[in-house]
């Protein structure tokens, strides 16, 4: 049965997507500052324990796509998935900000609990969703004029921002098209699981990037309520930019010369596998 998809519905994605983003990414931005500035826990350990908990986090995300495929229900395939998984992120969201300091529980049971509240809405994140060059030159320059000004500073953080989430909006389409490529080549339809690679990336990433630069403020020298000196402010803005732009210029170089797929041989894939591959017979 064909399904016509109206404005509406590209709408109505389209706000969910946008509170999710917002949500979520507020959510990340303020976890290392909420669990060192407020729980008063140390850097490097917040580092150990996010990147335990991003591990975690790694391999439940690597299961999404096939869990996704399994499980079926008796109304509607996705849409269920969508009510479950709002609670789970809410569970996961209360858990990871909750003020343990109002117990005053020991440091190790307050990393815990953002731990475990990490993982939680790490898993809805997971399943709920199944321009870098410019980022690259955003997050370059912050090392460079960041320091000017809060202006400046400012602006390259917008640019780097705005570059990120011009890439999200369309980066899964890339691995749509390895799903319809690996359809067509072999007649095993893994199109769900394709998909559900998007996030794999981007969990690595956040594993990695997020537990090195705990470990790089602990290395520079910062702890909590410190005063930011001269010194200081440079080591920062080389670890908040520099280090990220190489990296971002790398996924550039890797993302142009290894990615074959054109979008016309995409196009090709999806209609024949839409109308029936004669290949798959």
């Amino acid at each position: 049965m064909k399904t016509n998809v109206t404005g509406k519905h590209l709408n109505t994605y389209f706000i969910v997507t946008c509170m999710y983003m917002t949500g979520t990414g507020m959510a990340l931005q303020y976890i290392n500052i909420f669990m060192t500035d407020h729980l008063m826990i140390g850097a490097a350990m917040v580092s150990t324990v996010l990147l335990i908990a991003k591990i975690m986090d790694l391999v439940i995300s690597m299961m999404a796509g096939g869990v996704v495929k399994k499980v079926r229900f008796k109304n509607n395939q996705y849409l269920s998935w969508f009510k479950i998984i709002r609670w789970i992120l809410l569970i996961g969201f209360g858990t990871a900000f909750f003020n343990s300091n109002l117990f005053h529980l020991p440091e190790s049971i307050r990393a815990l609990l953002v731990a475990i509240g990490y993982i939680t809405f790490g898993t809805g994140m997971s399943f709920l969703m199944i321009a870098l060059s410019i980022a690259g030159i955003s997050m370059l320059s912050i090392s460079f004029v960041g320091g000017m000004s809060k202006y400046m500073f400012t602006l390259c953080t917008c640019l780097f921002t705005a570059a990120m989430y011009l890439f999200t909006s369309f980066g899964v389409n890339y691995f749509i098209d390895c799903g319809e490529y690996g359809y067509y080549k072999t007649g095993q339809d893994n199109r769900v699981i394709a998909m559900s690679m998007y996030n794999i990336p981007m969990k690595i990433g956040f594993m990695v990037g997020g537990s090195l630069g705990g470990y790089g403020l602990a290395f520079i020298g910062y702890h909590a309520g410190m005063a930011a000196t001269a010194e200081f402010i440079d080591k920062f803005l080389i670890l908040l930019g520099a280090a990220p732009a190489v990296l971002l210029f790398i996924g550039v170089a890797a993302a142009h010369f290894g990615y074959k797929i054109t979008d016309e041989d995409a196009a090709m894939y999806a209609n024949a596998n839409q109308h029936g591959n004669p290949s798959h017979t």
